[in-house]
């Protein structure tokens, strides 16, 4: 199975990317687990879910839902993770440089407070 077919949703909204960054946990020695923040990217367009949602988290600290669904090669989903308590922690906005001819991006960051896998 390759990881190049995937589904992502805030909420029940598609969003459309171009990567997702790994989901790590980490367990300490005395048992306690974290969990890294997860970065999102996509091509810049007109779409702003993402600055909306980041300057909107500065107001509030209203986790969502985001979920990862990793696709077959017939799209049908084969496991699906849900991150809850998602809020971005941070966004960057796309690199611009003549000498760089490279698709215009930007990424949210975001912490979540739970993963479940099915």
């Amino acid at each position: 199975m390759t990881g190049d077919r995937f589904d992502v949703r805030i909420g029940r909204r598609p969003i459309g990317l171009c990567h997702v960054g790994a989901i790590t946990s980490f367990s300490s020695p005395d048992g306690e687990t974290s969990l890294a923040p997860i970065v999102l990217r996509r091509a810049i367009g007109p779409d702003q879910t993402f600055w909306e949602w980041h300057t909107a988290a500065q107001e509030r600290r209203t986790g969502r839902v985001v979920s990862i669904a990793l696709l077959t090669a017939a799209g049908q989903p084969l496991v699906t993770w849900r991150l809850e308590g998602c809020r971005p922690v941070r966004w960057t906005g796309p690199t611009l440089d003549t000498m760089l001819p490279a698709i215009a991006c930007e990424e949210m960051e975001i912490a979540f407070d739970r993963v479940t896998w099915s």
